[in-house]
Formats: structure tokens, C-alpha cells, sequence
């Protein structure tokens, strides 16, 4: 339902309830009218023929049934009261509209009738017309009321035919023909003096009188300049250059106003979503327009693109809590350690033909201060395996205080064999074989394997050294544990602070200097015989 639509309705209704009190006082239809401001609802009245819509026709058909067309008349709105309470007042302000209690003044004279036309002049239209442009010029917020460049342009290039043609400068045809590029930059450049008329009103006031633009300005570095139809343009030295004017000297235009974002908007369109070059250069060389902060303004537009966002999607970054007490505090190596298994792989009992492969896991101990990494071959995932390779650990390392592992309910990332190994274990057996030696196993939260992502990464670790030097070959015992070692040699190398090109920086600290004293791969050196040495020698 259009806004002509509900005026006619309004119409329809209107002649009905003057019917209704016509025949209850007893008063002739010679003598009653009807006024109506839309003119598209008068014309549809007082037409002979049918318009072609069911609705509208049979609205026609309603309404010259129940009135006369002769009754009908034209009054602008300006002089309806209506317009009072249709646009809005306050209770105040309608105590003080006369003309909603008592009518409007013309209308209790008969005499004055005839100045105010049944159908509207060329005259009056064209007055009309004239007072809703020059409204518009004076109200540049009608901009704001566009979403896009383009429909912003062609609805004033038709604005301006059809004022045209009310003064016959124009035939009538022109009105629905296609669009030239030179009305729609005219247009443009309309909009462009109508923005800059409400943001840069000073500078161009000061330009026209010779005046220079004060240190604050953001116009000062720009040589800004007023040309002949009272536009604010960029200057420079280019005058003499074969482009064309409007790339010499663009228009300036205010970051913050709305039509400078219609054409960033439509430059982000024709650029087809592109990135900030492509965009911007569509706003500079194609419109050929200079925004006040444009940059910030393009990236701050492609930001906030729904479909740019849709397209190119960022994670979200969590807050990471604090690190556990545990991580942060020193203590000797292996006091708190986080194991893990990984497996299963293959592994052969002895070499030759015949020989078959029998599964074996990977205990994985990492250090949660040092951070050094303890590996431990384990023939299977029983109880009694688990206890052994936890006494071969705390034989070689220390006893530990606490050993933290993933909980025992949840294996999600697990093989399924090795998820149905881990849950038989008795893990409690475990646990109090433990606490019998003085040392406590804790477990991370369910569904949490965030919490021991210090050893997820030791297995990870592991496991590309693993593939990358075994790689499908089937190992012995004997040689997985010497590969074993050899990876974890190589992991307790790794730094643990940043690597410096500094001469003096010899060293650099690893897991290995907290765990024996020296980096796993030096060359001990030997200790020189302070004891005889005589004056000489010393």
C-alpha cells in the first residue's frame, strides 16, 4: 500500500462520512465539497477513464457513486488543517491551531473560493515545486535519507527534468529517458556544494574575500580554492597538465558528512569488496572526490562491510588466564611434572624374517618449570606397565611432588584402542601406589584439554622427530630407546630464552643446564691441577 494509495482511501472515506451527514441535516449535495491536497488522488477522481489497477479503479468507481466530481476541490497543503495533527503536535500547540477547531478562514468566506483553484495552474505547481527545491536546499539532511549514491543522483537528475518541464524547457518525454553522464555529474557536484554549503561555509566565506584559511583549518594545506560555481576544490600545480578539471583540482569534501560515505560505499561496490587500495583509488580518480580524513574513513567502512566480514571471518582471541603456580614458581626439575601417552606404534621384538611387530606406547614427562621432557617406552598401557615406567622415571629424575595428567573420563583426540586401554587402567591402584611414595597425582579439569597444553606440545614435539627420522620403518626395542633418548636429548636443547647475536652471548640457557649443568651437547672440560704450581707457571 502506497502513500497515494492511503490518500485516496482517506479520500474514499472521507466523501462517505460527508454523504452520511449530508443526509442526516438534510443538506443537498449541490452544496456540499470535498477537499483533498493530493493531487495524484484528484486526478484519479476526477478521470474518465480507467487506470488500470482493480484497486484504484474501484476506489474511482466508489467514490464518484456516492459524490459528484464537480464537488470535489484542491486546497495546498499549507492551508489544510489536517496537515496539524497528521504531522504531529503537541497537546500545547493544538490549543493554540485555531483553524483545527473552527477551520481555516478562507474557508467560512464562499467569495475567497475562487482564488484558491479547483485544479492546481501550471503557476502553482510551479511555485510549489520550487518552494519543495529550494526546502530542500535549505535542509541538506534530505541526503541522509539515501543509502546509495547512485539513486541520490538519478532522483535529482528526474527532479530537475520535471521542473524543466513544468516551465517548458523540456518535452515531457525527456522525463523517463535514459540519463546522461553529464546530468548525473552535475548533480553530483550539486550535492557536493549543498555538503560543503553546511561544513565549510567559513573557509568559502574567507576564500571570497581574499582571506586565508587560519593555522587550525583543515583546509591548510590543501590550497583550497573557490571556483566560478562557488565550489571548494583542492589545489596544486597541475593547472597546466592535460587532466581533465575535476582530477586537478577534486572537490573537498568533510569526512563526516553522509555523502561521503555514499561514495565510499559506492566505490567499495565497484571495486567489487576490495581492499583499501582498490577503494580508495575508485574515490579518488573515479569520482574524483577529496574527503577531509578519507583513509581513516575508507578503512573504518571496510571494517565494519557485513560481507567483507562474512568473507574473511577473524577467531576470536581468548584472555588467557594466569599460569598455575606450578609454572611460574622454581623448584628442582621434575618436581611437577605433566605426562601424557602417545601411541601406539610398532615395535619389533628382535630383527629378521618372521618377526612380528607388537604395539608399544610413548610415556611422555615434561618438566611444568623447565619445561624438560622425559620419554619412556612402555610395552603396553596396563597398570602394572604404567607403575613400571613411573618407577624407571622417578629412579632417573627424582621423585616428584605432584604429576599432573589428563583426566582419566575424557580422551577425545585418543586412538580408540588407546582410549580403551587408558580407561581399564585403575588408575586409583596407581594413585595410591604413588601416594604410598610420598607424591600426588592430579588431575585437569573434564573436558578441558586446554589445561595440559605444556605436555600436548611435548607429545607434539616428539612426534615430528619421530616421523620425520623413523618414518614407516618398524624399530626394535633397543633402537627405539636409543631414538627415544636421542629425541629427548634434542628437545631439552631447545632455548629457553631468546637467541642473541651478541659476541659476549657464548651460551644460551636450556633444559639441559637445569637438568645436568651444561648444555647436553658440549665437550666437558677438564679441571686444571691448582696444587703444584710453582711462581712461574702461576
Amino acid at each position: 500500500m502506497t502513500i497515494p494509495r492511503l490518500e485516496f482511501r482517506a479520500a474514499l472515506i472521507a466523501v462517505k462520512l460527508l454523504r452520511t451527514v449530508a443526509e442526516d441535516l438534510k443538506i443537498s449535495s449541490d452544496n456540499c465539497y470535498a477537499w483533498t491536497d493530493s493531487q495524484i488522488a484528484l486526478h484519479w477522481i476526477c478521470s474518465d477513464e480507467p487506470v488500470g489497477n482493480s484497486l484504484v479503479d474501484n476506489y474511482v468507481n466508489q467514490i464518484q457513486e456516492t459524490f459528484p466530481r464537480a464537488a470535489w476541490r484542491h486546497v495546498f497543503s499549507e492551508l489544510n488543517p489536517v496537515d496539524v495533527a497528521t504531522r504531529g503536535a503537541e497537546l500545547t500547540q493544538l490549543l493554540h491551531e485555531r483553524s483545527w477547531f473552527d477551520g481555516p478562514t478562507w474557508l467560512s468566506n464562499p467569495s475567497t473560493w475562487k482564488q484558491i483553484p479547483s485544479h492546481p495552474t501550471p503557476e502553482a505547481v510551479i511555485s510549489h515545486a520550487t518552494t519543495v527545491c529550494e526546502n530542500l536546499n535549505l535542509n541538506p539532511s534530505f541526503v541522509n535519507k539515501f543509502s546509495r549514491l547512485l539513486t541520490l543522483l538519478r532522483f535529482l537528475v528526474r527532479l530537475r527534468r520535471w521542473i524543466r518541464i513544468r516551465l517548458q524547457r523540456t518535452p515531457t518525454a525527456v522525463v523517463l529517458g535514459p540519463m546522461t553522464a553529464v546530468e548525473l555529474h552535475e548533480a553530483f557536484l550539486a550535492c557536493v556544494q549543498l555538503s560543503q554549503s553546511q561544513y565549510f561555509a567559513s573557509e568559502i566565506a574567507s576564500l571570497r574575500s581574499g582571506n586565508n584559511h587560519p593555522n587550525r583549518s583543515v583546509l591548510r594545506g590543501l590550497a583550497a580554492h573557490v571556483d566560478s560555481k562557488g565550489i571548494l576544490r583542492v589545489g596544486g600545480r597541475l593547472q597546466h597538465s592535460l587532466l581533465s578539471y575535476d582530477e586537478r583540482h577534486p572537490p573537498i569534501l568533510s569526512g563526516t558528512d553522509h555523502l561521503a560515505w555514499l561514495i565510499i560505499n559506492w566505490a567499495h561496490e565497484k571495486s567489487l569488496h576490495g581492499g583499501f587500495r582498490s577503494t580508495y583509488s575508485y574515490v579518488q580518480v573515479v569520482r574524483r572526490a577529496w574527503i577531509i580524513g578519507g583513509k581513516r574513513k575508507i578503512r573504518t567502512f571496510i571494517q565494519n562491510c557485513v560481507i567483507c566480514i562474512r568473507s574473511s571471518p577473524r577467531p576470536l582471541k581468548q584472555v588467557m588466564a594466569p599460569l598455575p603456580p606450578e609454572r611460574v614458581i622454581p623448584s628442582d626439575p621434575f618436581a611437577y611434572t605433566g605426562v601424557d601417552c602417545a601411541g601406539p606404534f610398532n615395535v619389533l621384538a628382535a630383527k629378521g624374517r618372521g618377526c612380528r611387530a607388537t604395539k608399544g606406547y610413548v610415556a611422555v614427562f615434561v618438566c611444568l618449570w623447565s619445561k624438560g621432557v622425559h620419554l619412556e617406552l612402555v610395552g603396553d598401557l596396563t597398570t602394572e606397565s604404567l607403575q613400571a615406567a613411573l618407577e624407571r622415571f622417578t629412579k632417573r629424575r627424582g621423585k616428584p611432588k605432584e604429576i599432573w595428567s589428563d583426566n582419566a573420563a575424557h580422551f577425545h583426540r585418543a586412538d580408540r584402542e588407546m582410549k580403551q586401554a587408558l580407561r581399564s587402567l585403575n588408575r586409583d591402584q596407581v594413585a595410591d601406589a604413588l601416594a604410598a611414595e610420598g607424591i600426588t597425582w592430579k588431575f585437569i579439569p573434564p573436558a578441558a584439554p586446554h589445561f595440559g597444553g605444556l605436555w600436548e606440545a611435548g607429545v607434539k614435539s616428539f612426534k615430528r622427530h619421530l616421523e620425520r627420522v623413523a618414518g614407516p620403518r618398524n624399530l626394535t626395542y633397543e633402537e627405539f630407546s636409543t631414538l627415544l633418548i636421542g629425541i629427548e636429548a634434542v628437545l631439552n636443547r631447545r632455548p629457553l630464552s631468546p637467541l642473541s647475536s651478541d659476541l659476549d652471548d657464548l651460551e644460551v640457557l636450556t633444559a639441559g643446564h637445569l637438568l645436568v649443568g651444561r648444555h647436553l651437547g658440549s665437550i666437558p672440560e677438564v679441571s686444571a691441577d691448582y696444587s703444584n704450581l710453582d711462581h712461574l707457571t702461576h
